[in-house]
């Protein structure tokens, strides 16, 4: 008897143990799990406010970096290429987790998109301006395609530079763009500004040669300007003038429109006039006949 009772109460200790094993495990699972669920979503949000930071900064300092001094040895088409795709890598980041941010972070981070294309407009347009630079440059000055300063342009060449420089505007400005403009104006100030720095150098008859080449290549670039103004404004007018056959013919169409209604109108308040005319005549030409009928029966 006592050996069954033993039996029992090891039978019972052993299953409860194995119940309170079981219930142990299973609330240390769930704590490991809240635990990892916490660690997931404070991770979530370290990497989000990341992503946002990173977005501030790269958006600030290209405000901040408004200096964008022309240097032959930078390959500006790269430049161009590297600055959005790293832009764009800081948007889609920032995008992903979008969610996470409210309302007024996102608001925020939409102004900041604007802000940046329009500091990225004018900034593109600049480093496209130098990769035609790099082009132009050897071909404008006569120079080695790979030379990083103007040094080999000495009082013995460089009035021949500006000659150059001259002729190959003057065969080339009826297909330069806007774009080709600037290169061939940033080439010329650099080709100024090293004259300058040997001036007391060139011999006076040096200095009038290149004295008519300034003349020559200031009436080409008003030229020019003055031939894409007058395209600009051929191109408007153009435009405006579409746009304004556009609004005369749909203001003539509303008028014959109008026109057609209001005679439709007219003729069926005619129509009605003389409905109205007719039935109220046969009512009086029916009431006089009544009263003569009438005037009848009483003699």
């Amino acid at each position: 008897m006592k050996s069954d009772l033993r039996v029992n109460t090891l039978a019972l200790l052993l299953a409860s143990g194995l119940i309170f094993g079981g219930t142990a495990c299973t609330t240390t699972e769930r704590e490991t799990t809240e635990n990892k669920v916490e660690s997931v979503g404070n991770a979530t949000a370290d990497v989000s406010e990341e992503a946002y930071n990173n977005f501030r900064t790269y958006v600030e300092e290209a405000e901040r970096d408004t200096a964008v001094v022309y240097a032959n040895d930078r390959d500006w088409y790269k430049e161009i290429a590297d600055r959005e795709t790293a832009y764009n890598e800081r948007v889609a980041a920032v995008d992903k987790y979008a969610s996470n941010y409210d309302e007024a972070r996102r608001a925020e981070i939409e102004d900041m998109k604007a802000r940046y294309d329009s500091t990225w407009t004018h900034r593109r347009s600049t480093y496209a301006s130098y990769g035609k630079v790099n082009t132009l440059r050897p071909q404008l000055l006569n120079i080695n395609e790979n030379a990083a300063d103007l040094n080999t342009l000495t009082a013995a060449n460089i009035r021949a530079a500006y000659e150059n420089f001259v002729k190959q505007v003057e065969a080339n400005k009826k297909n330069y763009s806007n774009e080709d403009w600037k290169a061939v104006e940033v080439t010329w100030n650099e080709l100024d500004d090293r004259k300058n720095a040997i001036q007391n150098e060139l011999s006076s008859k040096d200095k009038y040669e290149i004295a008519k080449a300034k003349t020559k290549y200031l009436a080409m670039k008003n030229a020019s300007k003055v031939g894409n103004t007058a395209e600009s404004v051929g191109s408007n007018a153009k435009d405006a003038g579409k746009e304004g056959a556009s609004k005369v013919g749909n203001t003539a169409e509303k008028v014959g429109s109008n026109v057609k209604d209001a005679a439709k109108t007219g003729a069926e308040k005619t129509g009605d006039a003389a409905k109205k005319v007719g039935s109220e005549t046969k009512d009086l030409y029916k009431k006089a006949e009544d009263k003569v009928d009438g005037t009848k029966d009483r003699k």
